[in-house]
């Protein structure tokens, strides 16, 4: 897309934000349920528009500043699809803390990138806490306290 024709008032990442299945968009925190944080669950990335041959899609995961690298996939044709889902497994939620997930574009494998919107996650695995329920030495058969 030529400068020109971007739209006005156009500011940052022109890639469209990734989504975590399970994980509401709404919730800017990220909170990871339990579910998840056992089974895992996959990251959904909008196709990009105008896909060329050689297009390079990474995602990174930033955990206390440090970047790593998740996936790396060059695709050689254009795909007709119009998201991508990649997993994220509970080995990549491990570890509690606030991490940001977000994925670039090098378009024909060459050219600027174009990172996307980060997303964070917050992962905590402290135990749920459980209370035994309580127990009335008078109450009646039916609960009630005489």
């Amino acid at each position: 897309m030529p400068f020109n024709d971007l739209p006005k008032g156009a500011i940052g990442p022109l890639a469209l934000p990734l989504s975590v299945e399970g994980i509401a968009d709404s919730d800017t925190q990220g909170h990871v349920p339990r579910n998840i944080l056992i089974n895992g669950t996959r990251i959904v990335i909008p196709y990009w528009s105008q896909p060329e041959e050689k297009d390079q899609l990474l995602i990174f995961i930033v955990r206390d500043g440090i970047e790593t690298t998740l996936y790396d996939i060059t695709y050689p044709n254009p795909l007709n699809v119009p998201f991508l889902y990649f997993d994220l497994t509970p080995q990549h939620l491990a570890t509690d803390g606030v991490v940001f997930l977000y994925y670039m574009i090098w378009k024909g494998s060459g050219g600027n990138d174009d990172p996307s919107p980060k997303r964070q996650l917050t992962i905590d695995h402290t135990p749920l806490l459980t209370l035994p329920e309580p127990v009335f030495a008078h109450a009646t058969l039916w609960g009630y306290l005489n």
